[in-house]
């Protein structure tokens, strides 16, 4: 397996050509700005280059490549795979089409046999990434894992876009399968924040919506919370995310992040599923604890102890604003644990799709760091 990165930025590639490429890859992971009209054409050129490849990848809050974070680049991942392949499909959301059944067309349209290990790329603001991963999983039987993000689009929350070959569009997803017996995949996923606040029961709600906690107004709630934040909202919702407990268990907490706020039904809107009888605790930064989090996703991710030639890294755009400048020891931590000889790929995201663990199904995550580790 082979692996070589190009960027562009400002005009130019900065790291290298992909032209001058001298590797001949299998699969390549576009991240960055991919609706700009300028954007477009490399994307063109890029395909053209290397028609044998499947080509996928999304809009991002941050791209990550060369060991460093990146904004308004386009970074460029080349793989060669020796034993392996990859196969790529979309779906983009048609009328009265939910995210479960787009995810269940997905997984249909791809073949079964030696299926290792899926990563989906989701439209970031009206998918529903809960539905979404529960339709995936319902097509493949448990020793496939599922990783995968959401798409980004800075702090803006407007537009998202999907890369599939050609294809850009802003409504689906992108599903890729990874096949053979010689690929090693793991993956990782770790938060770092501290609660504040008592539990409270969810107790109206639709779907990503949240209406009321305790029996009132979710907003109002929130906004007491916020204090001075909470002028800024939905963007200053990105520091203080929620913690889902649907059950007894405190290890199952899964975390979602205000993407919307509706000041007339004083509602909050997620990126995943709010259930009516959970239980919801706000959040808040630990800039120790989110690093931290960083170098233990990294360590759950490796597989037999060896250093992986690839790591895909979806981080939560929450921790991007919350670390600022210290968002680089993000990074650090991950190269403290990989080595110099890991490549580094990935984004700044709306949400992270991992399993909690290795005995544990995907779920939807938001303020996490998830890691897809592969080498042959």
């Amino acid at each position: 397996m082979k692996v070589r990165q190009c960027i562009y930025i400002d005009g130019s590639w900065t790291k290298d050509d992909p032209e001058t490429c001298d590797i001949c890859p299998s699969l390549i992971l576009i991240f960055g700005g991919i609706y700009d009209k300028g954007h477009k054409k490399i994307i063109e050129s890029i395909n053209d280059t290397f028609q044998d490849a499947v080509v996928i990848g999304c809009t991002t809050a941050g791209e990550i490549g060369y060991n460093q974070i990146l904004d308004n680049s386009i970074t460029l991942t080349l793989i060669e795979f020796e034993n392996s392949s990859v196969v790529s499909t979309s779906v983009f959301a048609e009328k009265n089409q939910t995210s479960f059944d787009i995810g269940q067309e997905a997984v249909r349209r791809l073949p079964k046999e030696n299926l290792k290990h899926l990563i989906v790329l989701s439209e970031g603001l009206s998918m529903n990434g809960s539905e979404l991963v529960d339709g995936i999983l319902s097509e493949i039987n448990s020793e496939i894992k599922l990783t995968g993000a959401l798409a980004g689009d800075g702090e803006h929350f407007l537009k998202t876009c999907l890369l599939n070959k050609n294809e850009i569009n802003e409504n689906g997803i992108v599903l890729l399968g990874f096949y053979g017996e010689q690929l090693k995949i793991g993956f990782g996923c770790y938060g770092g924040w501290d609660p504040f606040g008592p539990d409270r029961l969810v107790t109206k709600s639709e779907e990503k919506e949240l209406f009321e906690l305790d029996n009132e107004p979710a907003l109002k709630l929130y906004k007491n919370y916020l204090g001075s934040y909470a002028s800024k909202l939905p963007s200053s919702g990105l520091l203080f995310p929620l913690s889902i407990r649907d059950g007894l268990d405190e290890t199952e907490r899964q975390v979602r992040t205000i993407v919307g706020i509706d000041e007339e039904k004083q509602s909050l809107t997620f990126v995943g599923h709010i259930p009516i009888g959970s239980y919801a605790r706000l959040m808040k930064s630990n800039n120790h604890q989110l690093i931290e989090g960083a170098s233990n996703a990294a360590k759950n991710s490796i597989i037999d102890n060896t250093s992986p030639s690839l790591a895909i890294v979806f981080s939560c755009v929450g921790r991007k604003l919350i670390l600022k400048q210290r968002v680089e020891e993000e990074i650090e931590a991950l190269i403290d644990v990989y080595g110099a000889n890991t490549t580094l790929s990935g984004f700044y995201s709306y949400g992270e799709i991992a399993p909690h663990n290795n005995t544990t199904r995907a779920a939807l995550h938001n303020q996490t760091i998830c890691i897809t580790t592969i080498s042959e």
